[in-house]
C-alpha cells in the first residue's frame, strides 16, 4: 500500500494502536502511528509513546508500506 492507504487505513476506528511502517524498514524496529487526535504522524517507539515527525527521503514516502502491531516492530520483524 501506498502512504496516504496507510494513513486512511489508521484513520478507522478498529485500526487504533496499530502502527504503519515502510516495507523497507522491516528490522529497524521503527515506524509511525497517528496520534490521539490523527492529526499528526509520530515516531514510534519514544518517550511518552511518540514524537512528531516523518522522514524526509522521498523514495521511503512513495513506497511500499505495511500496517503492523507494535510487537512486530519492537521484536525486530
Amino acid at each position: 500500500m501506498k502512504l496516504h492507504e496507510a494513513i486512511e487505513t489508521l484513520m478507522i476506528p478498529y485500526n487504533w494502536g496499530k502502527w504503519m511502517r515502510p516495507v523497507s524498514w522491516r528490522g529497524c524496529r521503527q515506524a509511525y502511528t497517528l496520534d490521539a487526535t490523527k492529526t499528526e504522524t509520530q515516531l514510534v517507539p519514544g518517550n511518552g509513546g511518540g514524537r512528531s515527525y516523518m522522514s524526509c527521503s522521498v523514495s521511503v514516502l512513495t513506497g511500499e508500506w505495511e500496517i503492523v502491531s507494535p510487537d512486530i516492530v519492537l521484536d525486530g520483524e
